[in-house]
């Protein structure tokens, strides 16, 4: 059921990536067509490249191989990868922070400062996050001005989301520097100038962070469960060879259920 339904979404996610491309050269050439099409379906060929992903049969861990070979990021590899990844991101777009607001930004700010959290009427949408994130970060402690701050905390953000690239590409095991080099290329892409030039542009990296985080998340579960079934299949055949070696002594009370258990997780 799950293979089945995996292919169907592969099936999607390839029909999508071709009408992207037939939307992205409409974009670009003319006559020009609106910039939300292309990003609409584009989160459409996410989604279902995740949900393929996530519905694949597990192949569980390879004879003879061990999982902690390639383990994933430790806890100071992220704290060093943000660090990173935070200096790339104010030396590309640092100016930004001289930029104050734009256009929306002025809007944002009314209702961040009135504590205006829902606009229904006036713009169709019900997007009370930012907003209420740039109220909370008017009150930061900082010598700067608002705009900036907000500014800072975009630049941020998005260094968060490099980390993210990185721990992905390790939970899908690939090894340390190729996962850096997918958090720098994410990083320094540079069709993300205009979310992280214009402030209002947060909501777009706060979204991609909760998509990636929920890649992440899909991808720890689902590795998880593999690593846990492999250990206590090794550990049910590691207990069964000690109780074989005990029998010739006479203890043998434990050797069915040890083999019943090892016989049950060889057919899971």
């Amino acid at each position: 059921m799950g293979q089945a339904a995996s292919r169907v979404f592969v099936t999607l996610a390839g029909g999508l990536a071709v009408y992207l491309v037939f939307l992205l050269t409409r974009y670009f050439l003319p006559p020009h067509i609106p910039r939300f099409r292309v990003e609409t379906f584009f989160l459409w060929f996410l989604a279902a490249g995740v949900a393929a992903v996530a519905l694949r049969p597990s192949s569980g861990v390879r004879a003879g191989s061990d999982p902690t070979l390639t383990p994933d990021l430790e806890r100071r590899h992220y704290v060093a990868l943000f660090g990173l990844f935070a200096l790339i991101a104010f030396l590309q777009y640092g100016a930004s922070l001289r930029v104050g607001w734009l256009s929306d930004d002025f809007v944002l700010a009314g209702w961040a400062g009135r504590r205006e959290w829902i606009h229904v009427a006036e713009t169709g949408f019900v997007r009370p996050i930012v907003p209420m994130i740039w109220a909370a970060l008017s009150f930061a402690p900082f010598t700067w001005s608002w705009p900036a701050t907000l500014h800072a905390a975009n630049l941020l953000l998005h260094a968060l989301n490099g980390v993210l690239v990185a721990a992905i590409a390790s939970r899908l095991r690939l090894d340390r520097p190729a996962a850096l080099g997918a958090g720098v290329i994410f990083i320094t892409f540079s069709a993300m100038t205009e979310a992280l030039v214009w402030v209002s542009g947060m909501q777009d990296v706060l979204m991609t962070a909760l998509a990636l985080l929920a890649v992440f998340a899909t991808l720890g579960v689902r590795a998880g469960s593999e690593w846990g079934q492999s250990g206590v299949r090794r550990g049910s055949d590691e207990g069964l060879m000690r109780v074989r070696r005990g029998s010739d002594e006479g203890q043998t009370p434990l050797q069915t259920p040890l083999r019943l258990s090892r016989l049950r997780w060889r057919s899971a």
